[in-house]
């Protein structure tokens, strides 16, 4: 499992950073949440993220679809 690096968008959300590529939140759920690629409908790219919460606070990332449609 690799950590997982956030930074925040202009409006101050969390942002997902893998690489060089961004992930947006795209749902919340009990234990975890689902994130997918910044550029899903401008370069239609399917690549998803799930990142989930350690006891220790660190949160850990897998991928969904690992390759992205776009450099």
């Amino acid at each position: 499992m690799l950590l997982a690096h956030f930074t925040s968008t202009r409006q101050k959300k969390r942002k997902l950073l893998i690489d060089k590529h961004e992930f947006v939140m795209d749902r919340k759920l009990k234990g975890s949440i689902n994130w997918r690629c910044a550029r899903y409908r401008s370069a239609n790219c399917k690549v998803r993220a799930t990142t989930h919460a350690l006891k220790s606070g660190q949160e850990v990332y897998r991928l969904k679809y690992a390759r992205h449609s776009h450099q």
